[in-house]
């Protein structure tokens, strides 16, 4: 599967990996369940779009939401 992820998001989530436990965080109210900080609203409205890898201003962590993957 890492063959058919993007190289520069594996190294970054490496990068991430290496100074915290969990590299990715779900986003839930507009706060960063990583870090417990809320997050601005433009971030959390573009997350909401889905267009593109977002990261945690205050963690680093590469953010999702469930409401926005539909999971």
């Amino acid at each position: 599967m890492a063959e058919r992820i993007d190289r520069e998001l594996m190294r970054r989530y490496d990068e991430i990996a290496h100074s915290v436990a969990d590299p990715v965080a779900e986003v839930v109210s507009g706060v960063c369940t990583g870090c417990g900080v809320r997050l601005n609203s433009m971030l959390c409205a573009e997350l909401a779009r889905d267009q593109r890898i977002l990261y945690c201003e205050h963690c680093g962590r590469i953010l999702y939401s469930r409401r926005a993957t539909g999971i």
